[in-house]
């Protein structure tokens, strides 16, 4: 029972047949034992089964291609996530998870419709007390719901489909702040609110130093933290950048701006404009000057000494000296190795909440208006005072509900002298009116 992607960049032969039939790139397959092999379906499908096999990278599997076979109700449900959640990274997540929790059915020598709630319950315990293969230790909670959160999403949408009469999941009605009541499965953990971690304006000075002057590719690895801390980026929205939609910071366009707006396609397919400091793409143009320019000179060495040698120059922004594009995971160990040279611990993600706190805390500062000005606009102004900084990080970040940005107030310095502010303002007014009354 293993998970397997489509990928047309290894079979280009196969992008009008996946177009008619409505299969992204990147759409998760599970294969293993099924009611039909996966040579039935491609005949039915009239797809070339070789073709297919070599777009799920399963060319050097020869000995086991007649024995791969199709579970269409996984596979129908596979495709039904591909084509209603709009990111790869929550179909890779969601069917690795089913992936692995069908690998344990089978052990138990049951099939997944089989499955009773007592089945989950063991489930739960083999995976949150026993180690994993992967990391050698039990997962954590919150690994545990996103598995539950998966599962239950395959289950139900068999309910619907009528492939079952139940579900084996149970559900309750809980209180959460500030959405008020949702149903939450039973199964799921109750996960204390962890605060945010950040770092500090003086951390980050010396975190980056930490990386500028190690390895030959310092330049490249201060550069994409600059970006990330000045521009509140996910890890993986700046590993997708390219070169050729990168903004000019000196177009005539842009003359008397700070920052360059810049429009990317985000979490879920989202589309949003941030803004990325003039300076910050001036580092990025000199990275792409030198850094960039060595990678590919190194890639298209490898290149020339192999059979492909028409594929193209890649277009992702940031490379690893080889010329491939760098991952998350490869900057997860970056940021990791600085932080052991230097003493101070700061993750990609981190730089993300960084950039939240201090950006808030700028806007609400700028915001905060003169006791007169104030006194004259009443609440409207005070409501303007906390929501509309905390709607431009929204924005900014975004964040698809705004209870999700507010939890970047308890840490921005200036919340407790906006909150000493409105409350000494609207006490001296009643104490004015007292006076005057009295």
């Amino acid at each position: 029972m293993e998970v397997f992607y489509f990928r047309r960049r290894l079979t280009p032969d196969l992008t009008q047949q996946a177009d008619e039939l409505g299969v992204p790139d990147g759409q998760p397959f599970i294969l293993d034992e099924g009611e039909m092999t996966l040579s039935e379906r491609c005949a039915d499908l009239a797809i070339d089964y070789a073709e297919l096999l070599q777009s799920l990278d399963l060319r050097a599997d020869a000995e086991r291609k007649p024995t791969l076979s199709y579970d269409p109700d996984l596979n129908e449900y596979l495709r039904f996530r591909s084509l209603t959640s709009k990111s790869p990274l929550t179909w890779k997540a969601e069917s690795e998870q089913l992936g692995i929790f069908l690998r344990w059915v089978k052990a138990q020598g049951k099939q997944w419709p089989e499955i009773t709630l007592d089945d989950l319950r063991a489930f739960y315990y083999a995976r949150r007390t026993q180690p994993s293969t992967h990391t050698q230790r039990p997962i954590s909670a919150k690994t545990w719901n996103a598995c539950v959160g998966a599962l239950g999403r395959f289950y139900d949408w068999a309910v619907e489909n009528g492939r079952l009469s139940q579900a084996p999941f149970t559900y309750r009605q809980v209180r959460y702040f500030p959405v008020g009541q949702v149903t939450k499965n039973t199964l799921a953990e109750s996960i204390p609110q962890e605060p945010i971690r950040f770092v500090t304006l003086d951390e980050y000075q010396i975190f980056s130093q930490a990386l500028q002057r190690h390895g030959r590719n310092g330049e490249r690895n201060k550069t994409f933290a600059d970006l990330l801390v000045t521009t509140g980026l996910r890890v993986s929205e700046a590993c997708a950048l390219t070169v050729p939609l990168l903004p000019d910071p000196d177009a005539p366009r842009y003359k008397g701006l700070k920052t360059v707006p810049f429009r990317l396609t985000g979490k879920g397919g989202k589309v949003r404009q941030i803004r990325i400091p003039k300076s910050t793409l001036r580092s990025v143009e000199r990275y792409r000057g030198e850094d960039r320019l060595n990678a590919i000179a190194r890639w298209r060495q490898r290149m020339a000494t192999t059979i492909d040698q028409s594929m193209p120059e890649p277009e992702e922004l940031w490379l690893s000296e080889r010329g491939t594009a760098m991952s998350g995971i490869s900057w997860d160990e970056i940021f990791a190795s600085a932080s052991r040279r230097c003493g101070i611990h700061c993750s990609p993600h981190m730089l993300r909440h960084t950039f939240a706190v201090y950006t808030l805390s700028a806007l609400v500062e700028q915001t905060i208006c003169t006791v007169s000005e104030l006194r004259d606009s009443g609440r409207d102004q005070y409501s303007h005072l906390i929501h509309n900084p905390l709607r431009r990080v929204q924005q900014l970040l975004g964040h698809s509900q705004l209870e999700t940005t507010f939890i970047y107030l308890d840490f921005i310095e200036q919340c407790e002298e906006v909150v000493d502010d409105a409350i000494a303002l609207w006490s001296r007014d009643i104490l004015a009116e007292e006076v005057a009354n009295g």
